[in-house]
C-alpha cells in the first residue's frame, strides 16, 4: 500500500496547473466536436449507466485478489 501511496503522491507532482487547464481544455473541445457531429447523446448514455459500486465486504475481497483499504478521514 505503500507504493501505491508513493506512486499517487509522484504523479500528483508531474501533474501542473497548466497541464491540467489543458487537459481540461481537450475534453471541452472533444465534447464540442462530439456535439457539433451529433454524437453528444453517446456519452450521455454511457456516464448514465457508469456505476461505481463501494462494498466492504471481506469475504468478496479474499476471493477477488484486492487488499482491503484502511479507514481514512476522506
Amino acid at each position: 500500500m505503500n507504493e501505491v501511496r508513493s506512486l499517487f503522491e509522484e504523479g500528483l507532482h508531474l501533474l501542473t496547473p497548466q497541464r491540467w487547464k489543458d487537459c481540461i481544455k481537450h475534453v471541452i473541445e472533444v465534447e464540442d466536436k462530439m456535439c457539433t457531429l451529433g454524437l453528444g447523446h453517446i456519452v450521455d448514455d454511457i456516464t448514465d449507466r457508469f456505476i461505481i459500486e463501494v462494498v466492504d465486504d471481506s469475504d468478496d475481497s479474499a476471493h477477488s485478489g484486492t487488499e482491503s483499504l484502511p479507514d481514512s478521514d476522506y
